[in-house]
């Protein structure tokens, strides 16, 4: 299960952003257990920080493994309003690559690890597809050329 690069990454970057050191002590398998929410957990659930820490550090993740993907600077957006609902966008360079709409942001979680890691990956790949019809990029070289024309804009 930690062969998988996406859950490898996302304990990376729970650490990373982990300022205060809460987490520290915590495994790896502890640290992507925060992602996973039972139903019962979820209807109790209530919209505060953590559950928009969740969602900020699962597209983080997916931002960074596109840019390891890719070559690519990624960089997220993420906005929400009050009432949990908001949308996420991940670009790669200039290009629009990952734009999803988020709805009840304190239900965001994952019914297992094997759901987490799965729905990750199948968001990389949809981004990746999408980069690669206007990048060149190589996984062993890391080299990207432009492909976009005026014509294409």
């Amino acid at each position: 299960m930690f062969a998988n690069p996406f859950l490898q990454e996302l304990a990376k970057q729970i650490i990373a952003r982990d300022t205060f050191g809460i987490y520290r002590n915590y495994s790896y398998k502890s640290l992507l257990r925060l992602l996973v929410l039972d139903p019962k957990t979820r209807d109790r659930s209530r919209r505060d920080i953590f559950s928009q820490k969740r969602i900020v550090t699962f597209y983080k993740t997916i931002a960074a493994r596109v840019e390891q993907e890719t070559g690519k600077s990624a960089k997220v957006f993420i906005n929400f309003n009050c009432k949990g609902f908001g949308y996420v966008l991940i670009f790669c360079n200039h290009l629009l690559v990952v734009s999803q709409v988020i709805r009840n942001a304190q239900n965001f979680g994952f019914n297992s690890l094997e759901n987490l890691a799965s729905e990750g990956e199948k968001i990389i790949n949809s981004a990746l597809k999408i980069a690669q019809r206007y990048f060149d990029f190589s996984r062993e070289s890391q080299v990207c050329n432009c492909r976009i024309s005026l014509a294409n804009l």
